[in-house]
């Protein structure tokens, strides 16, 4: 079998992986809390499929993505993720509920291997005396997390199906040669329950797409044909 060059979590991880801290902080930290943010922070790889943290398990870190990519959502009473968004490296897990002394609203399940940062909030409230840069960095990155979701809510507000599917995609499309990617790892429903539609109508927007000529789908691979047609497509406003 070949080895997977591109897993940055092949075979044996290493304990600790260096940590950008100006990718979860800005302004990026000073080299003095940075350094005290090292010593308070902890690191775990989670195999593919398992949890992260389960809603309304009780929150005691601050959570974030350093490697990989996690699925939040909320498991039915089938124990299936209905899958609502998902959080790539260098992004936080939940930066607030650790902060409220609450419990995860939501479910996280590792999707492939992954490496979380784990901040004790008990810890992060010690630094805050002596350490005034590190409150602001805090607030500025809970506002982006707010930011995020507010966007999120607008574009189910405001954008059909057929442009959120768009959008969709153009996140999510990698260069590969003179080709642009889309892998599907996940179930179709997933997808679908992400972009909040159904598998039908992800399915008819993804033929709708194909007839345009702007992808093509072959098995778990979707190729950008047209990117300047999709994105037009993705700014189109409702109606038009």
């Amino acid at each position: 079998m070949p080895t997977r060059l591109l897993d940055p979590l092949a075979a044996a991880p290493p304990p600790r992986l260096p940590i950008d801290w100006a990718t979860l902080l800005d302004p990026a930290p000073p080299r003095a809390l940075a350094a005290a943010l090292d010593r308070i922070a902890a690191q775990r790889v989670v195999e593919p499929g398992q949890s992260i943290f389960a809603r309304g398990q009780p929150a005691r870190d601050l959570v974030a993505v350093l490697a990989g990519t996690v699925a939040l959502g909320r498991r039915g009473g089938d124990g299936r993720l209905a899958l609502q968004r998902r959080v790539a490296a260098r992004e936080w897990l939940d930066l607030g509920s650790a902060w409220l002394g609450d419990a995860h609203g939501e479910d996280a399940v590792a999707l492939g291997r992954v490496r979380v940062l784990e901040l004790p909030a008990r810890g992060l409230r010690a630094l805050l005396p002596d350490q005034p840069g590190l409150a602001e960095a805090l607030l500025a990155a809970l506002a982006r997390e707010a930011r995020v979701l507010a966007d999120l809510g607008h574009d189910l507000m405001h954008k059909d199906a057929g442009r959120r599917v768009a959008d969709w995609l153009l996140e999510r499309c990698l260069p590969a040669g003179q080709d642009l990617l889309v892998p599907l790892h996940e179930r179709k429903r997933d997808i679908a329950a992400e972009l909040a539609v159904a598998p039908e109508t992800l399915s008819r927007c993804l033929r709708q797409l194909r007839e345009q000529g702007l992808i093509a789908v072959e098995g778990y691979r979707i190729t950008v044909l047209d990117l300047q047609g999709l994105k037009a497509l993705a700014r189109e406003a409702p109606g038009d």
